[in-house]
């Protein structure tokens, strides 16, 4: 029987206690449960790797690994996207009912992930740290590396953007606050 070094034992807490809220995150921000489970698993195996060498007095650990996914997300973002006939049939057919199954159940959600779609992708994490995940901007802060007086600014103007967005679809204002609310509810 194989004895669990502590520091396995430790990242497997941490694994525990984040796992959800992290999967969360990067949901909220692909709109794609296939691709935000790979992306969580990425982040976990990356931060699984990089533990020894985590700073436990220098920062929190929830604000690490939401670097570490942001990351990821950004790497994803900016890998050339390729089509091929393996992957294509198959996957769209499974995909479009998954779709048709996260339609039916969360309208609201994806309604608003279109919209924030139209964001840059660093406003983007922002909104979701902020109105998904409920962080307090000091966290965000540590999370994207800016500070919480720029992130502020940047949050208000992102706010703006998007109202300029919902007009222009003819969503009102309300809507996107219900919406967001309903999502929330549904634990999107």
């Amino acid at each position: 029987m194989r004895t669990i070094d502590p520091a396995e034992r430790r990242f497997e807490q941490v694994y525990e206690a984040h796992f959800d809220a992290i999967f969360r995150y990067l949901l909220h921000r692909v709109a794609d449960v296939s691709l935000a489970e790979d992306l969580t698993a990425q982040t976990f195996f990356k931060a699984y790797r990089a533990f020894p060498r985590f700073r436990h007095r220098e920062g929190k650990v929830s604000s690490w690994l939401y670097r570490i996914a942001t990351n990821e997300l950004n790497s994803h973002l900016r890998r050339p996207r390729t089509a091929s006939l393996e992957a294509g049939f198959g996957d769209v057919r499974v995909e479009r009912e998954n779709a048709e199954r996260i339609l039916e159940r969360h309208t609201a959600f994806l309604e608003v992930s279109d919209v924030l779609r139209t964001l840059k992708p660093e406003d983007q994490a922002l909104v979701a740290l902020r109105y998904f995940e409920q962080k307090p901007f000091a966290e965000i802060a540590e999370i994207l590396g800016r500070s919480t007086r720029v992130l502020t600014v940047r949050t208000h103007r992102a706010l703006t953007r998007l109202r300029r967005e919902l007009d222009r679809r003819g969503m009102d204002h309300e809507g996107l606050r219900k919406a967001l609310d309903r999502s929330a509810e549904a634990g999107c």
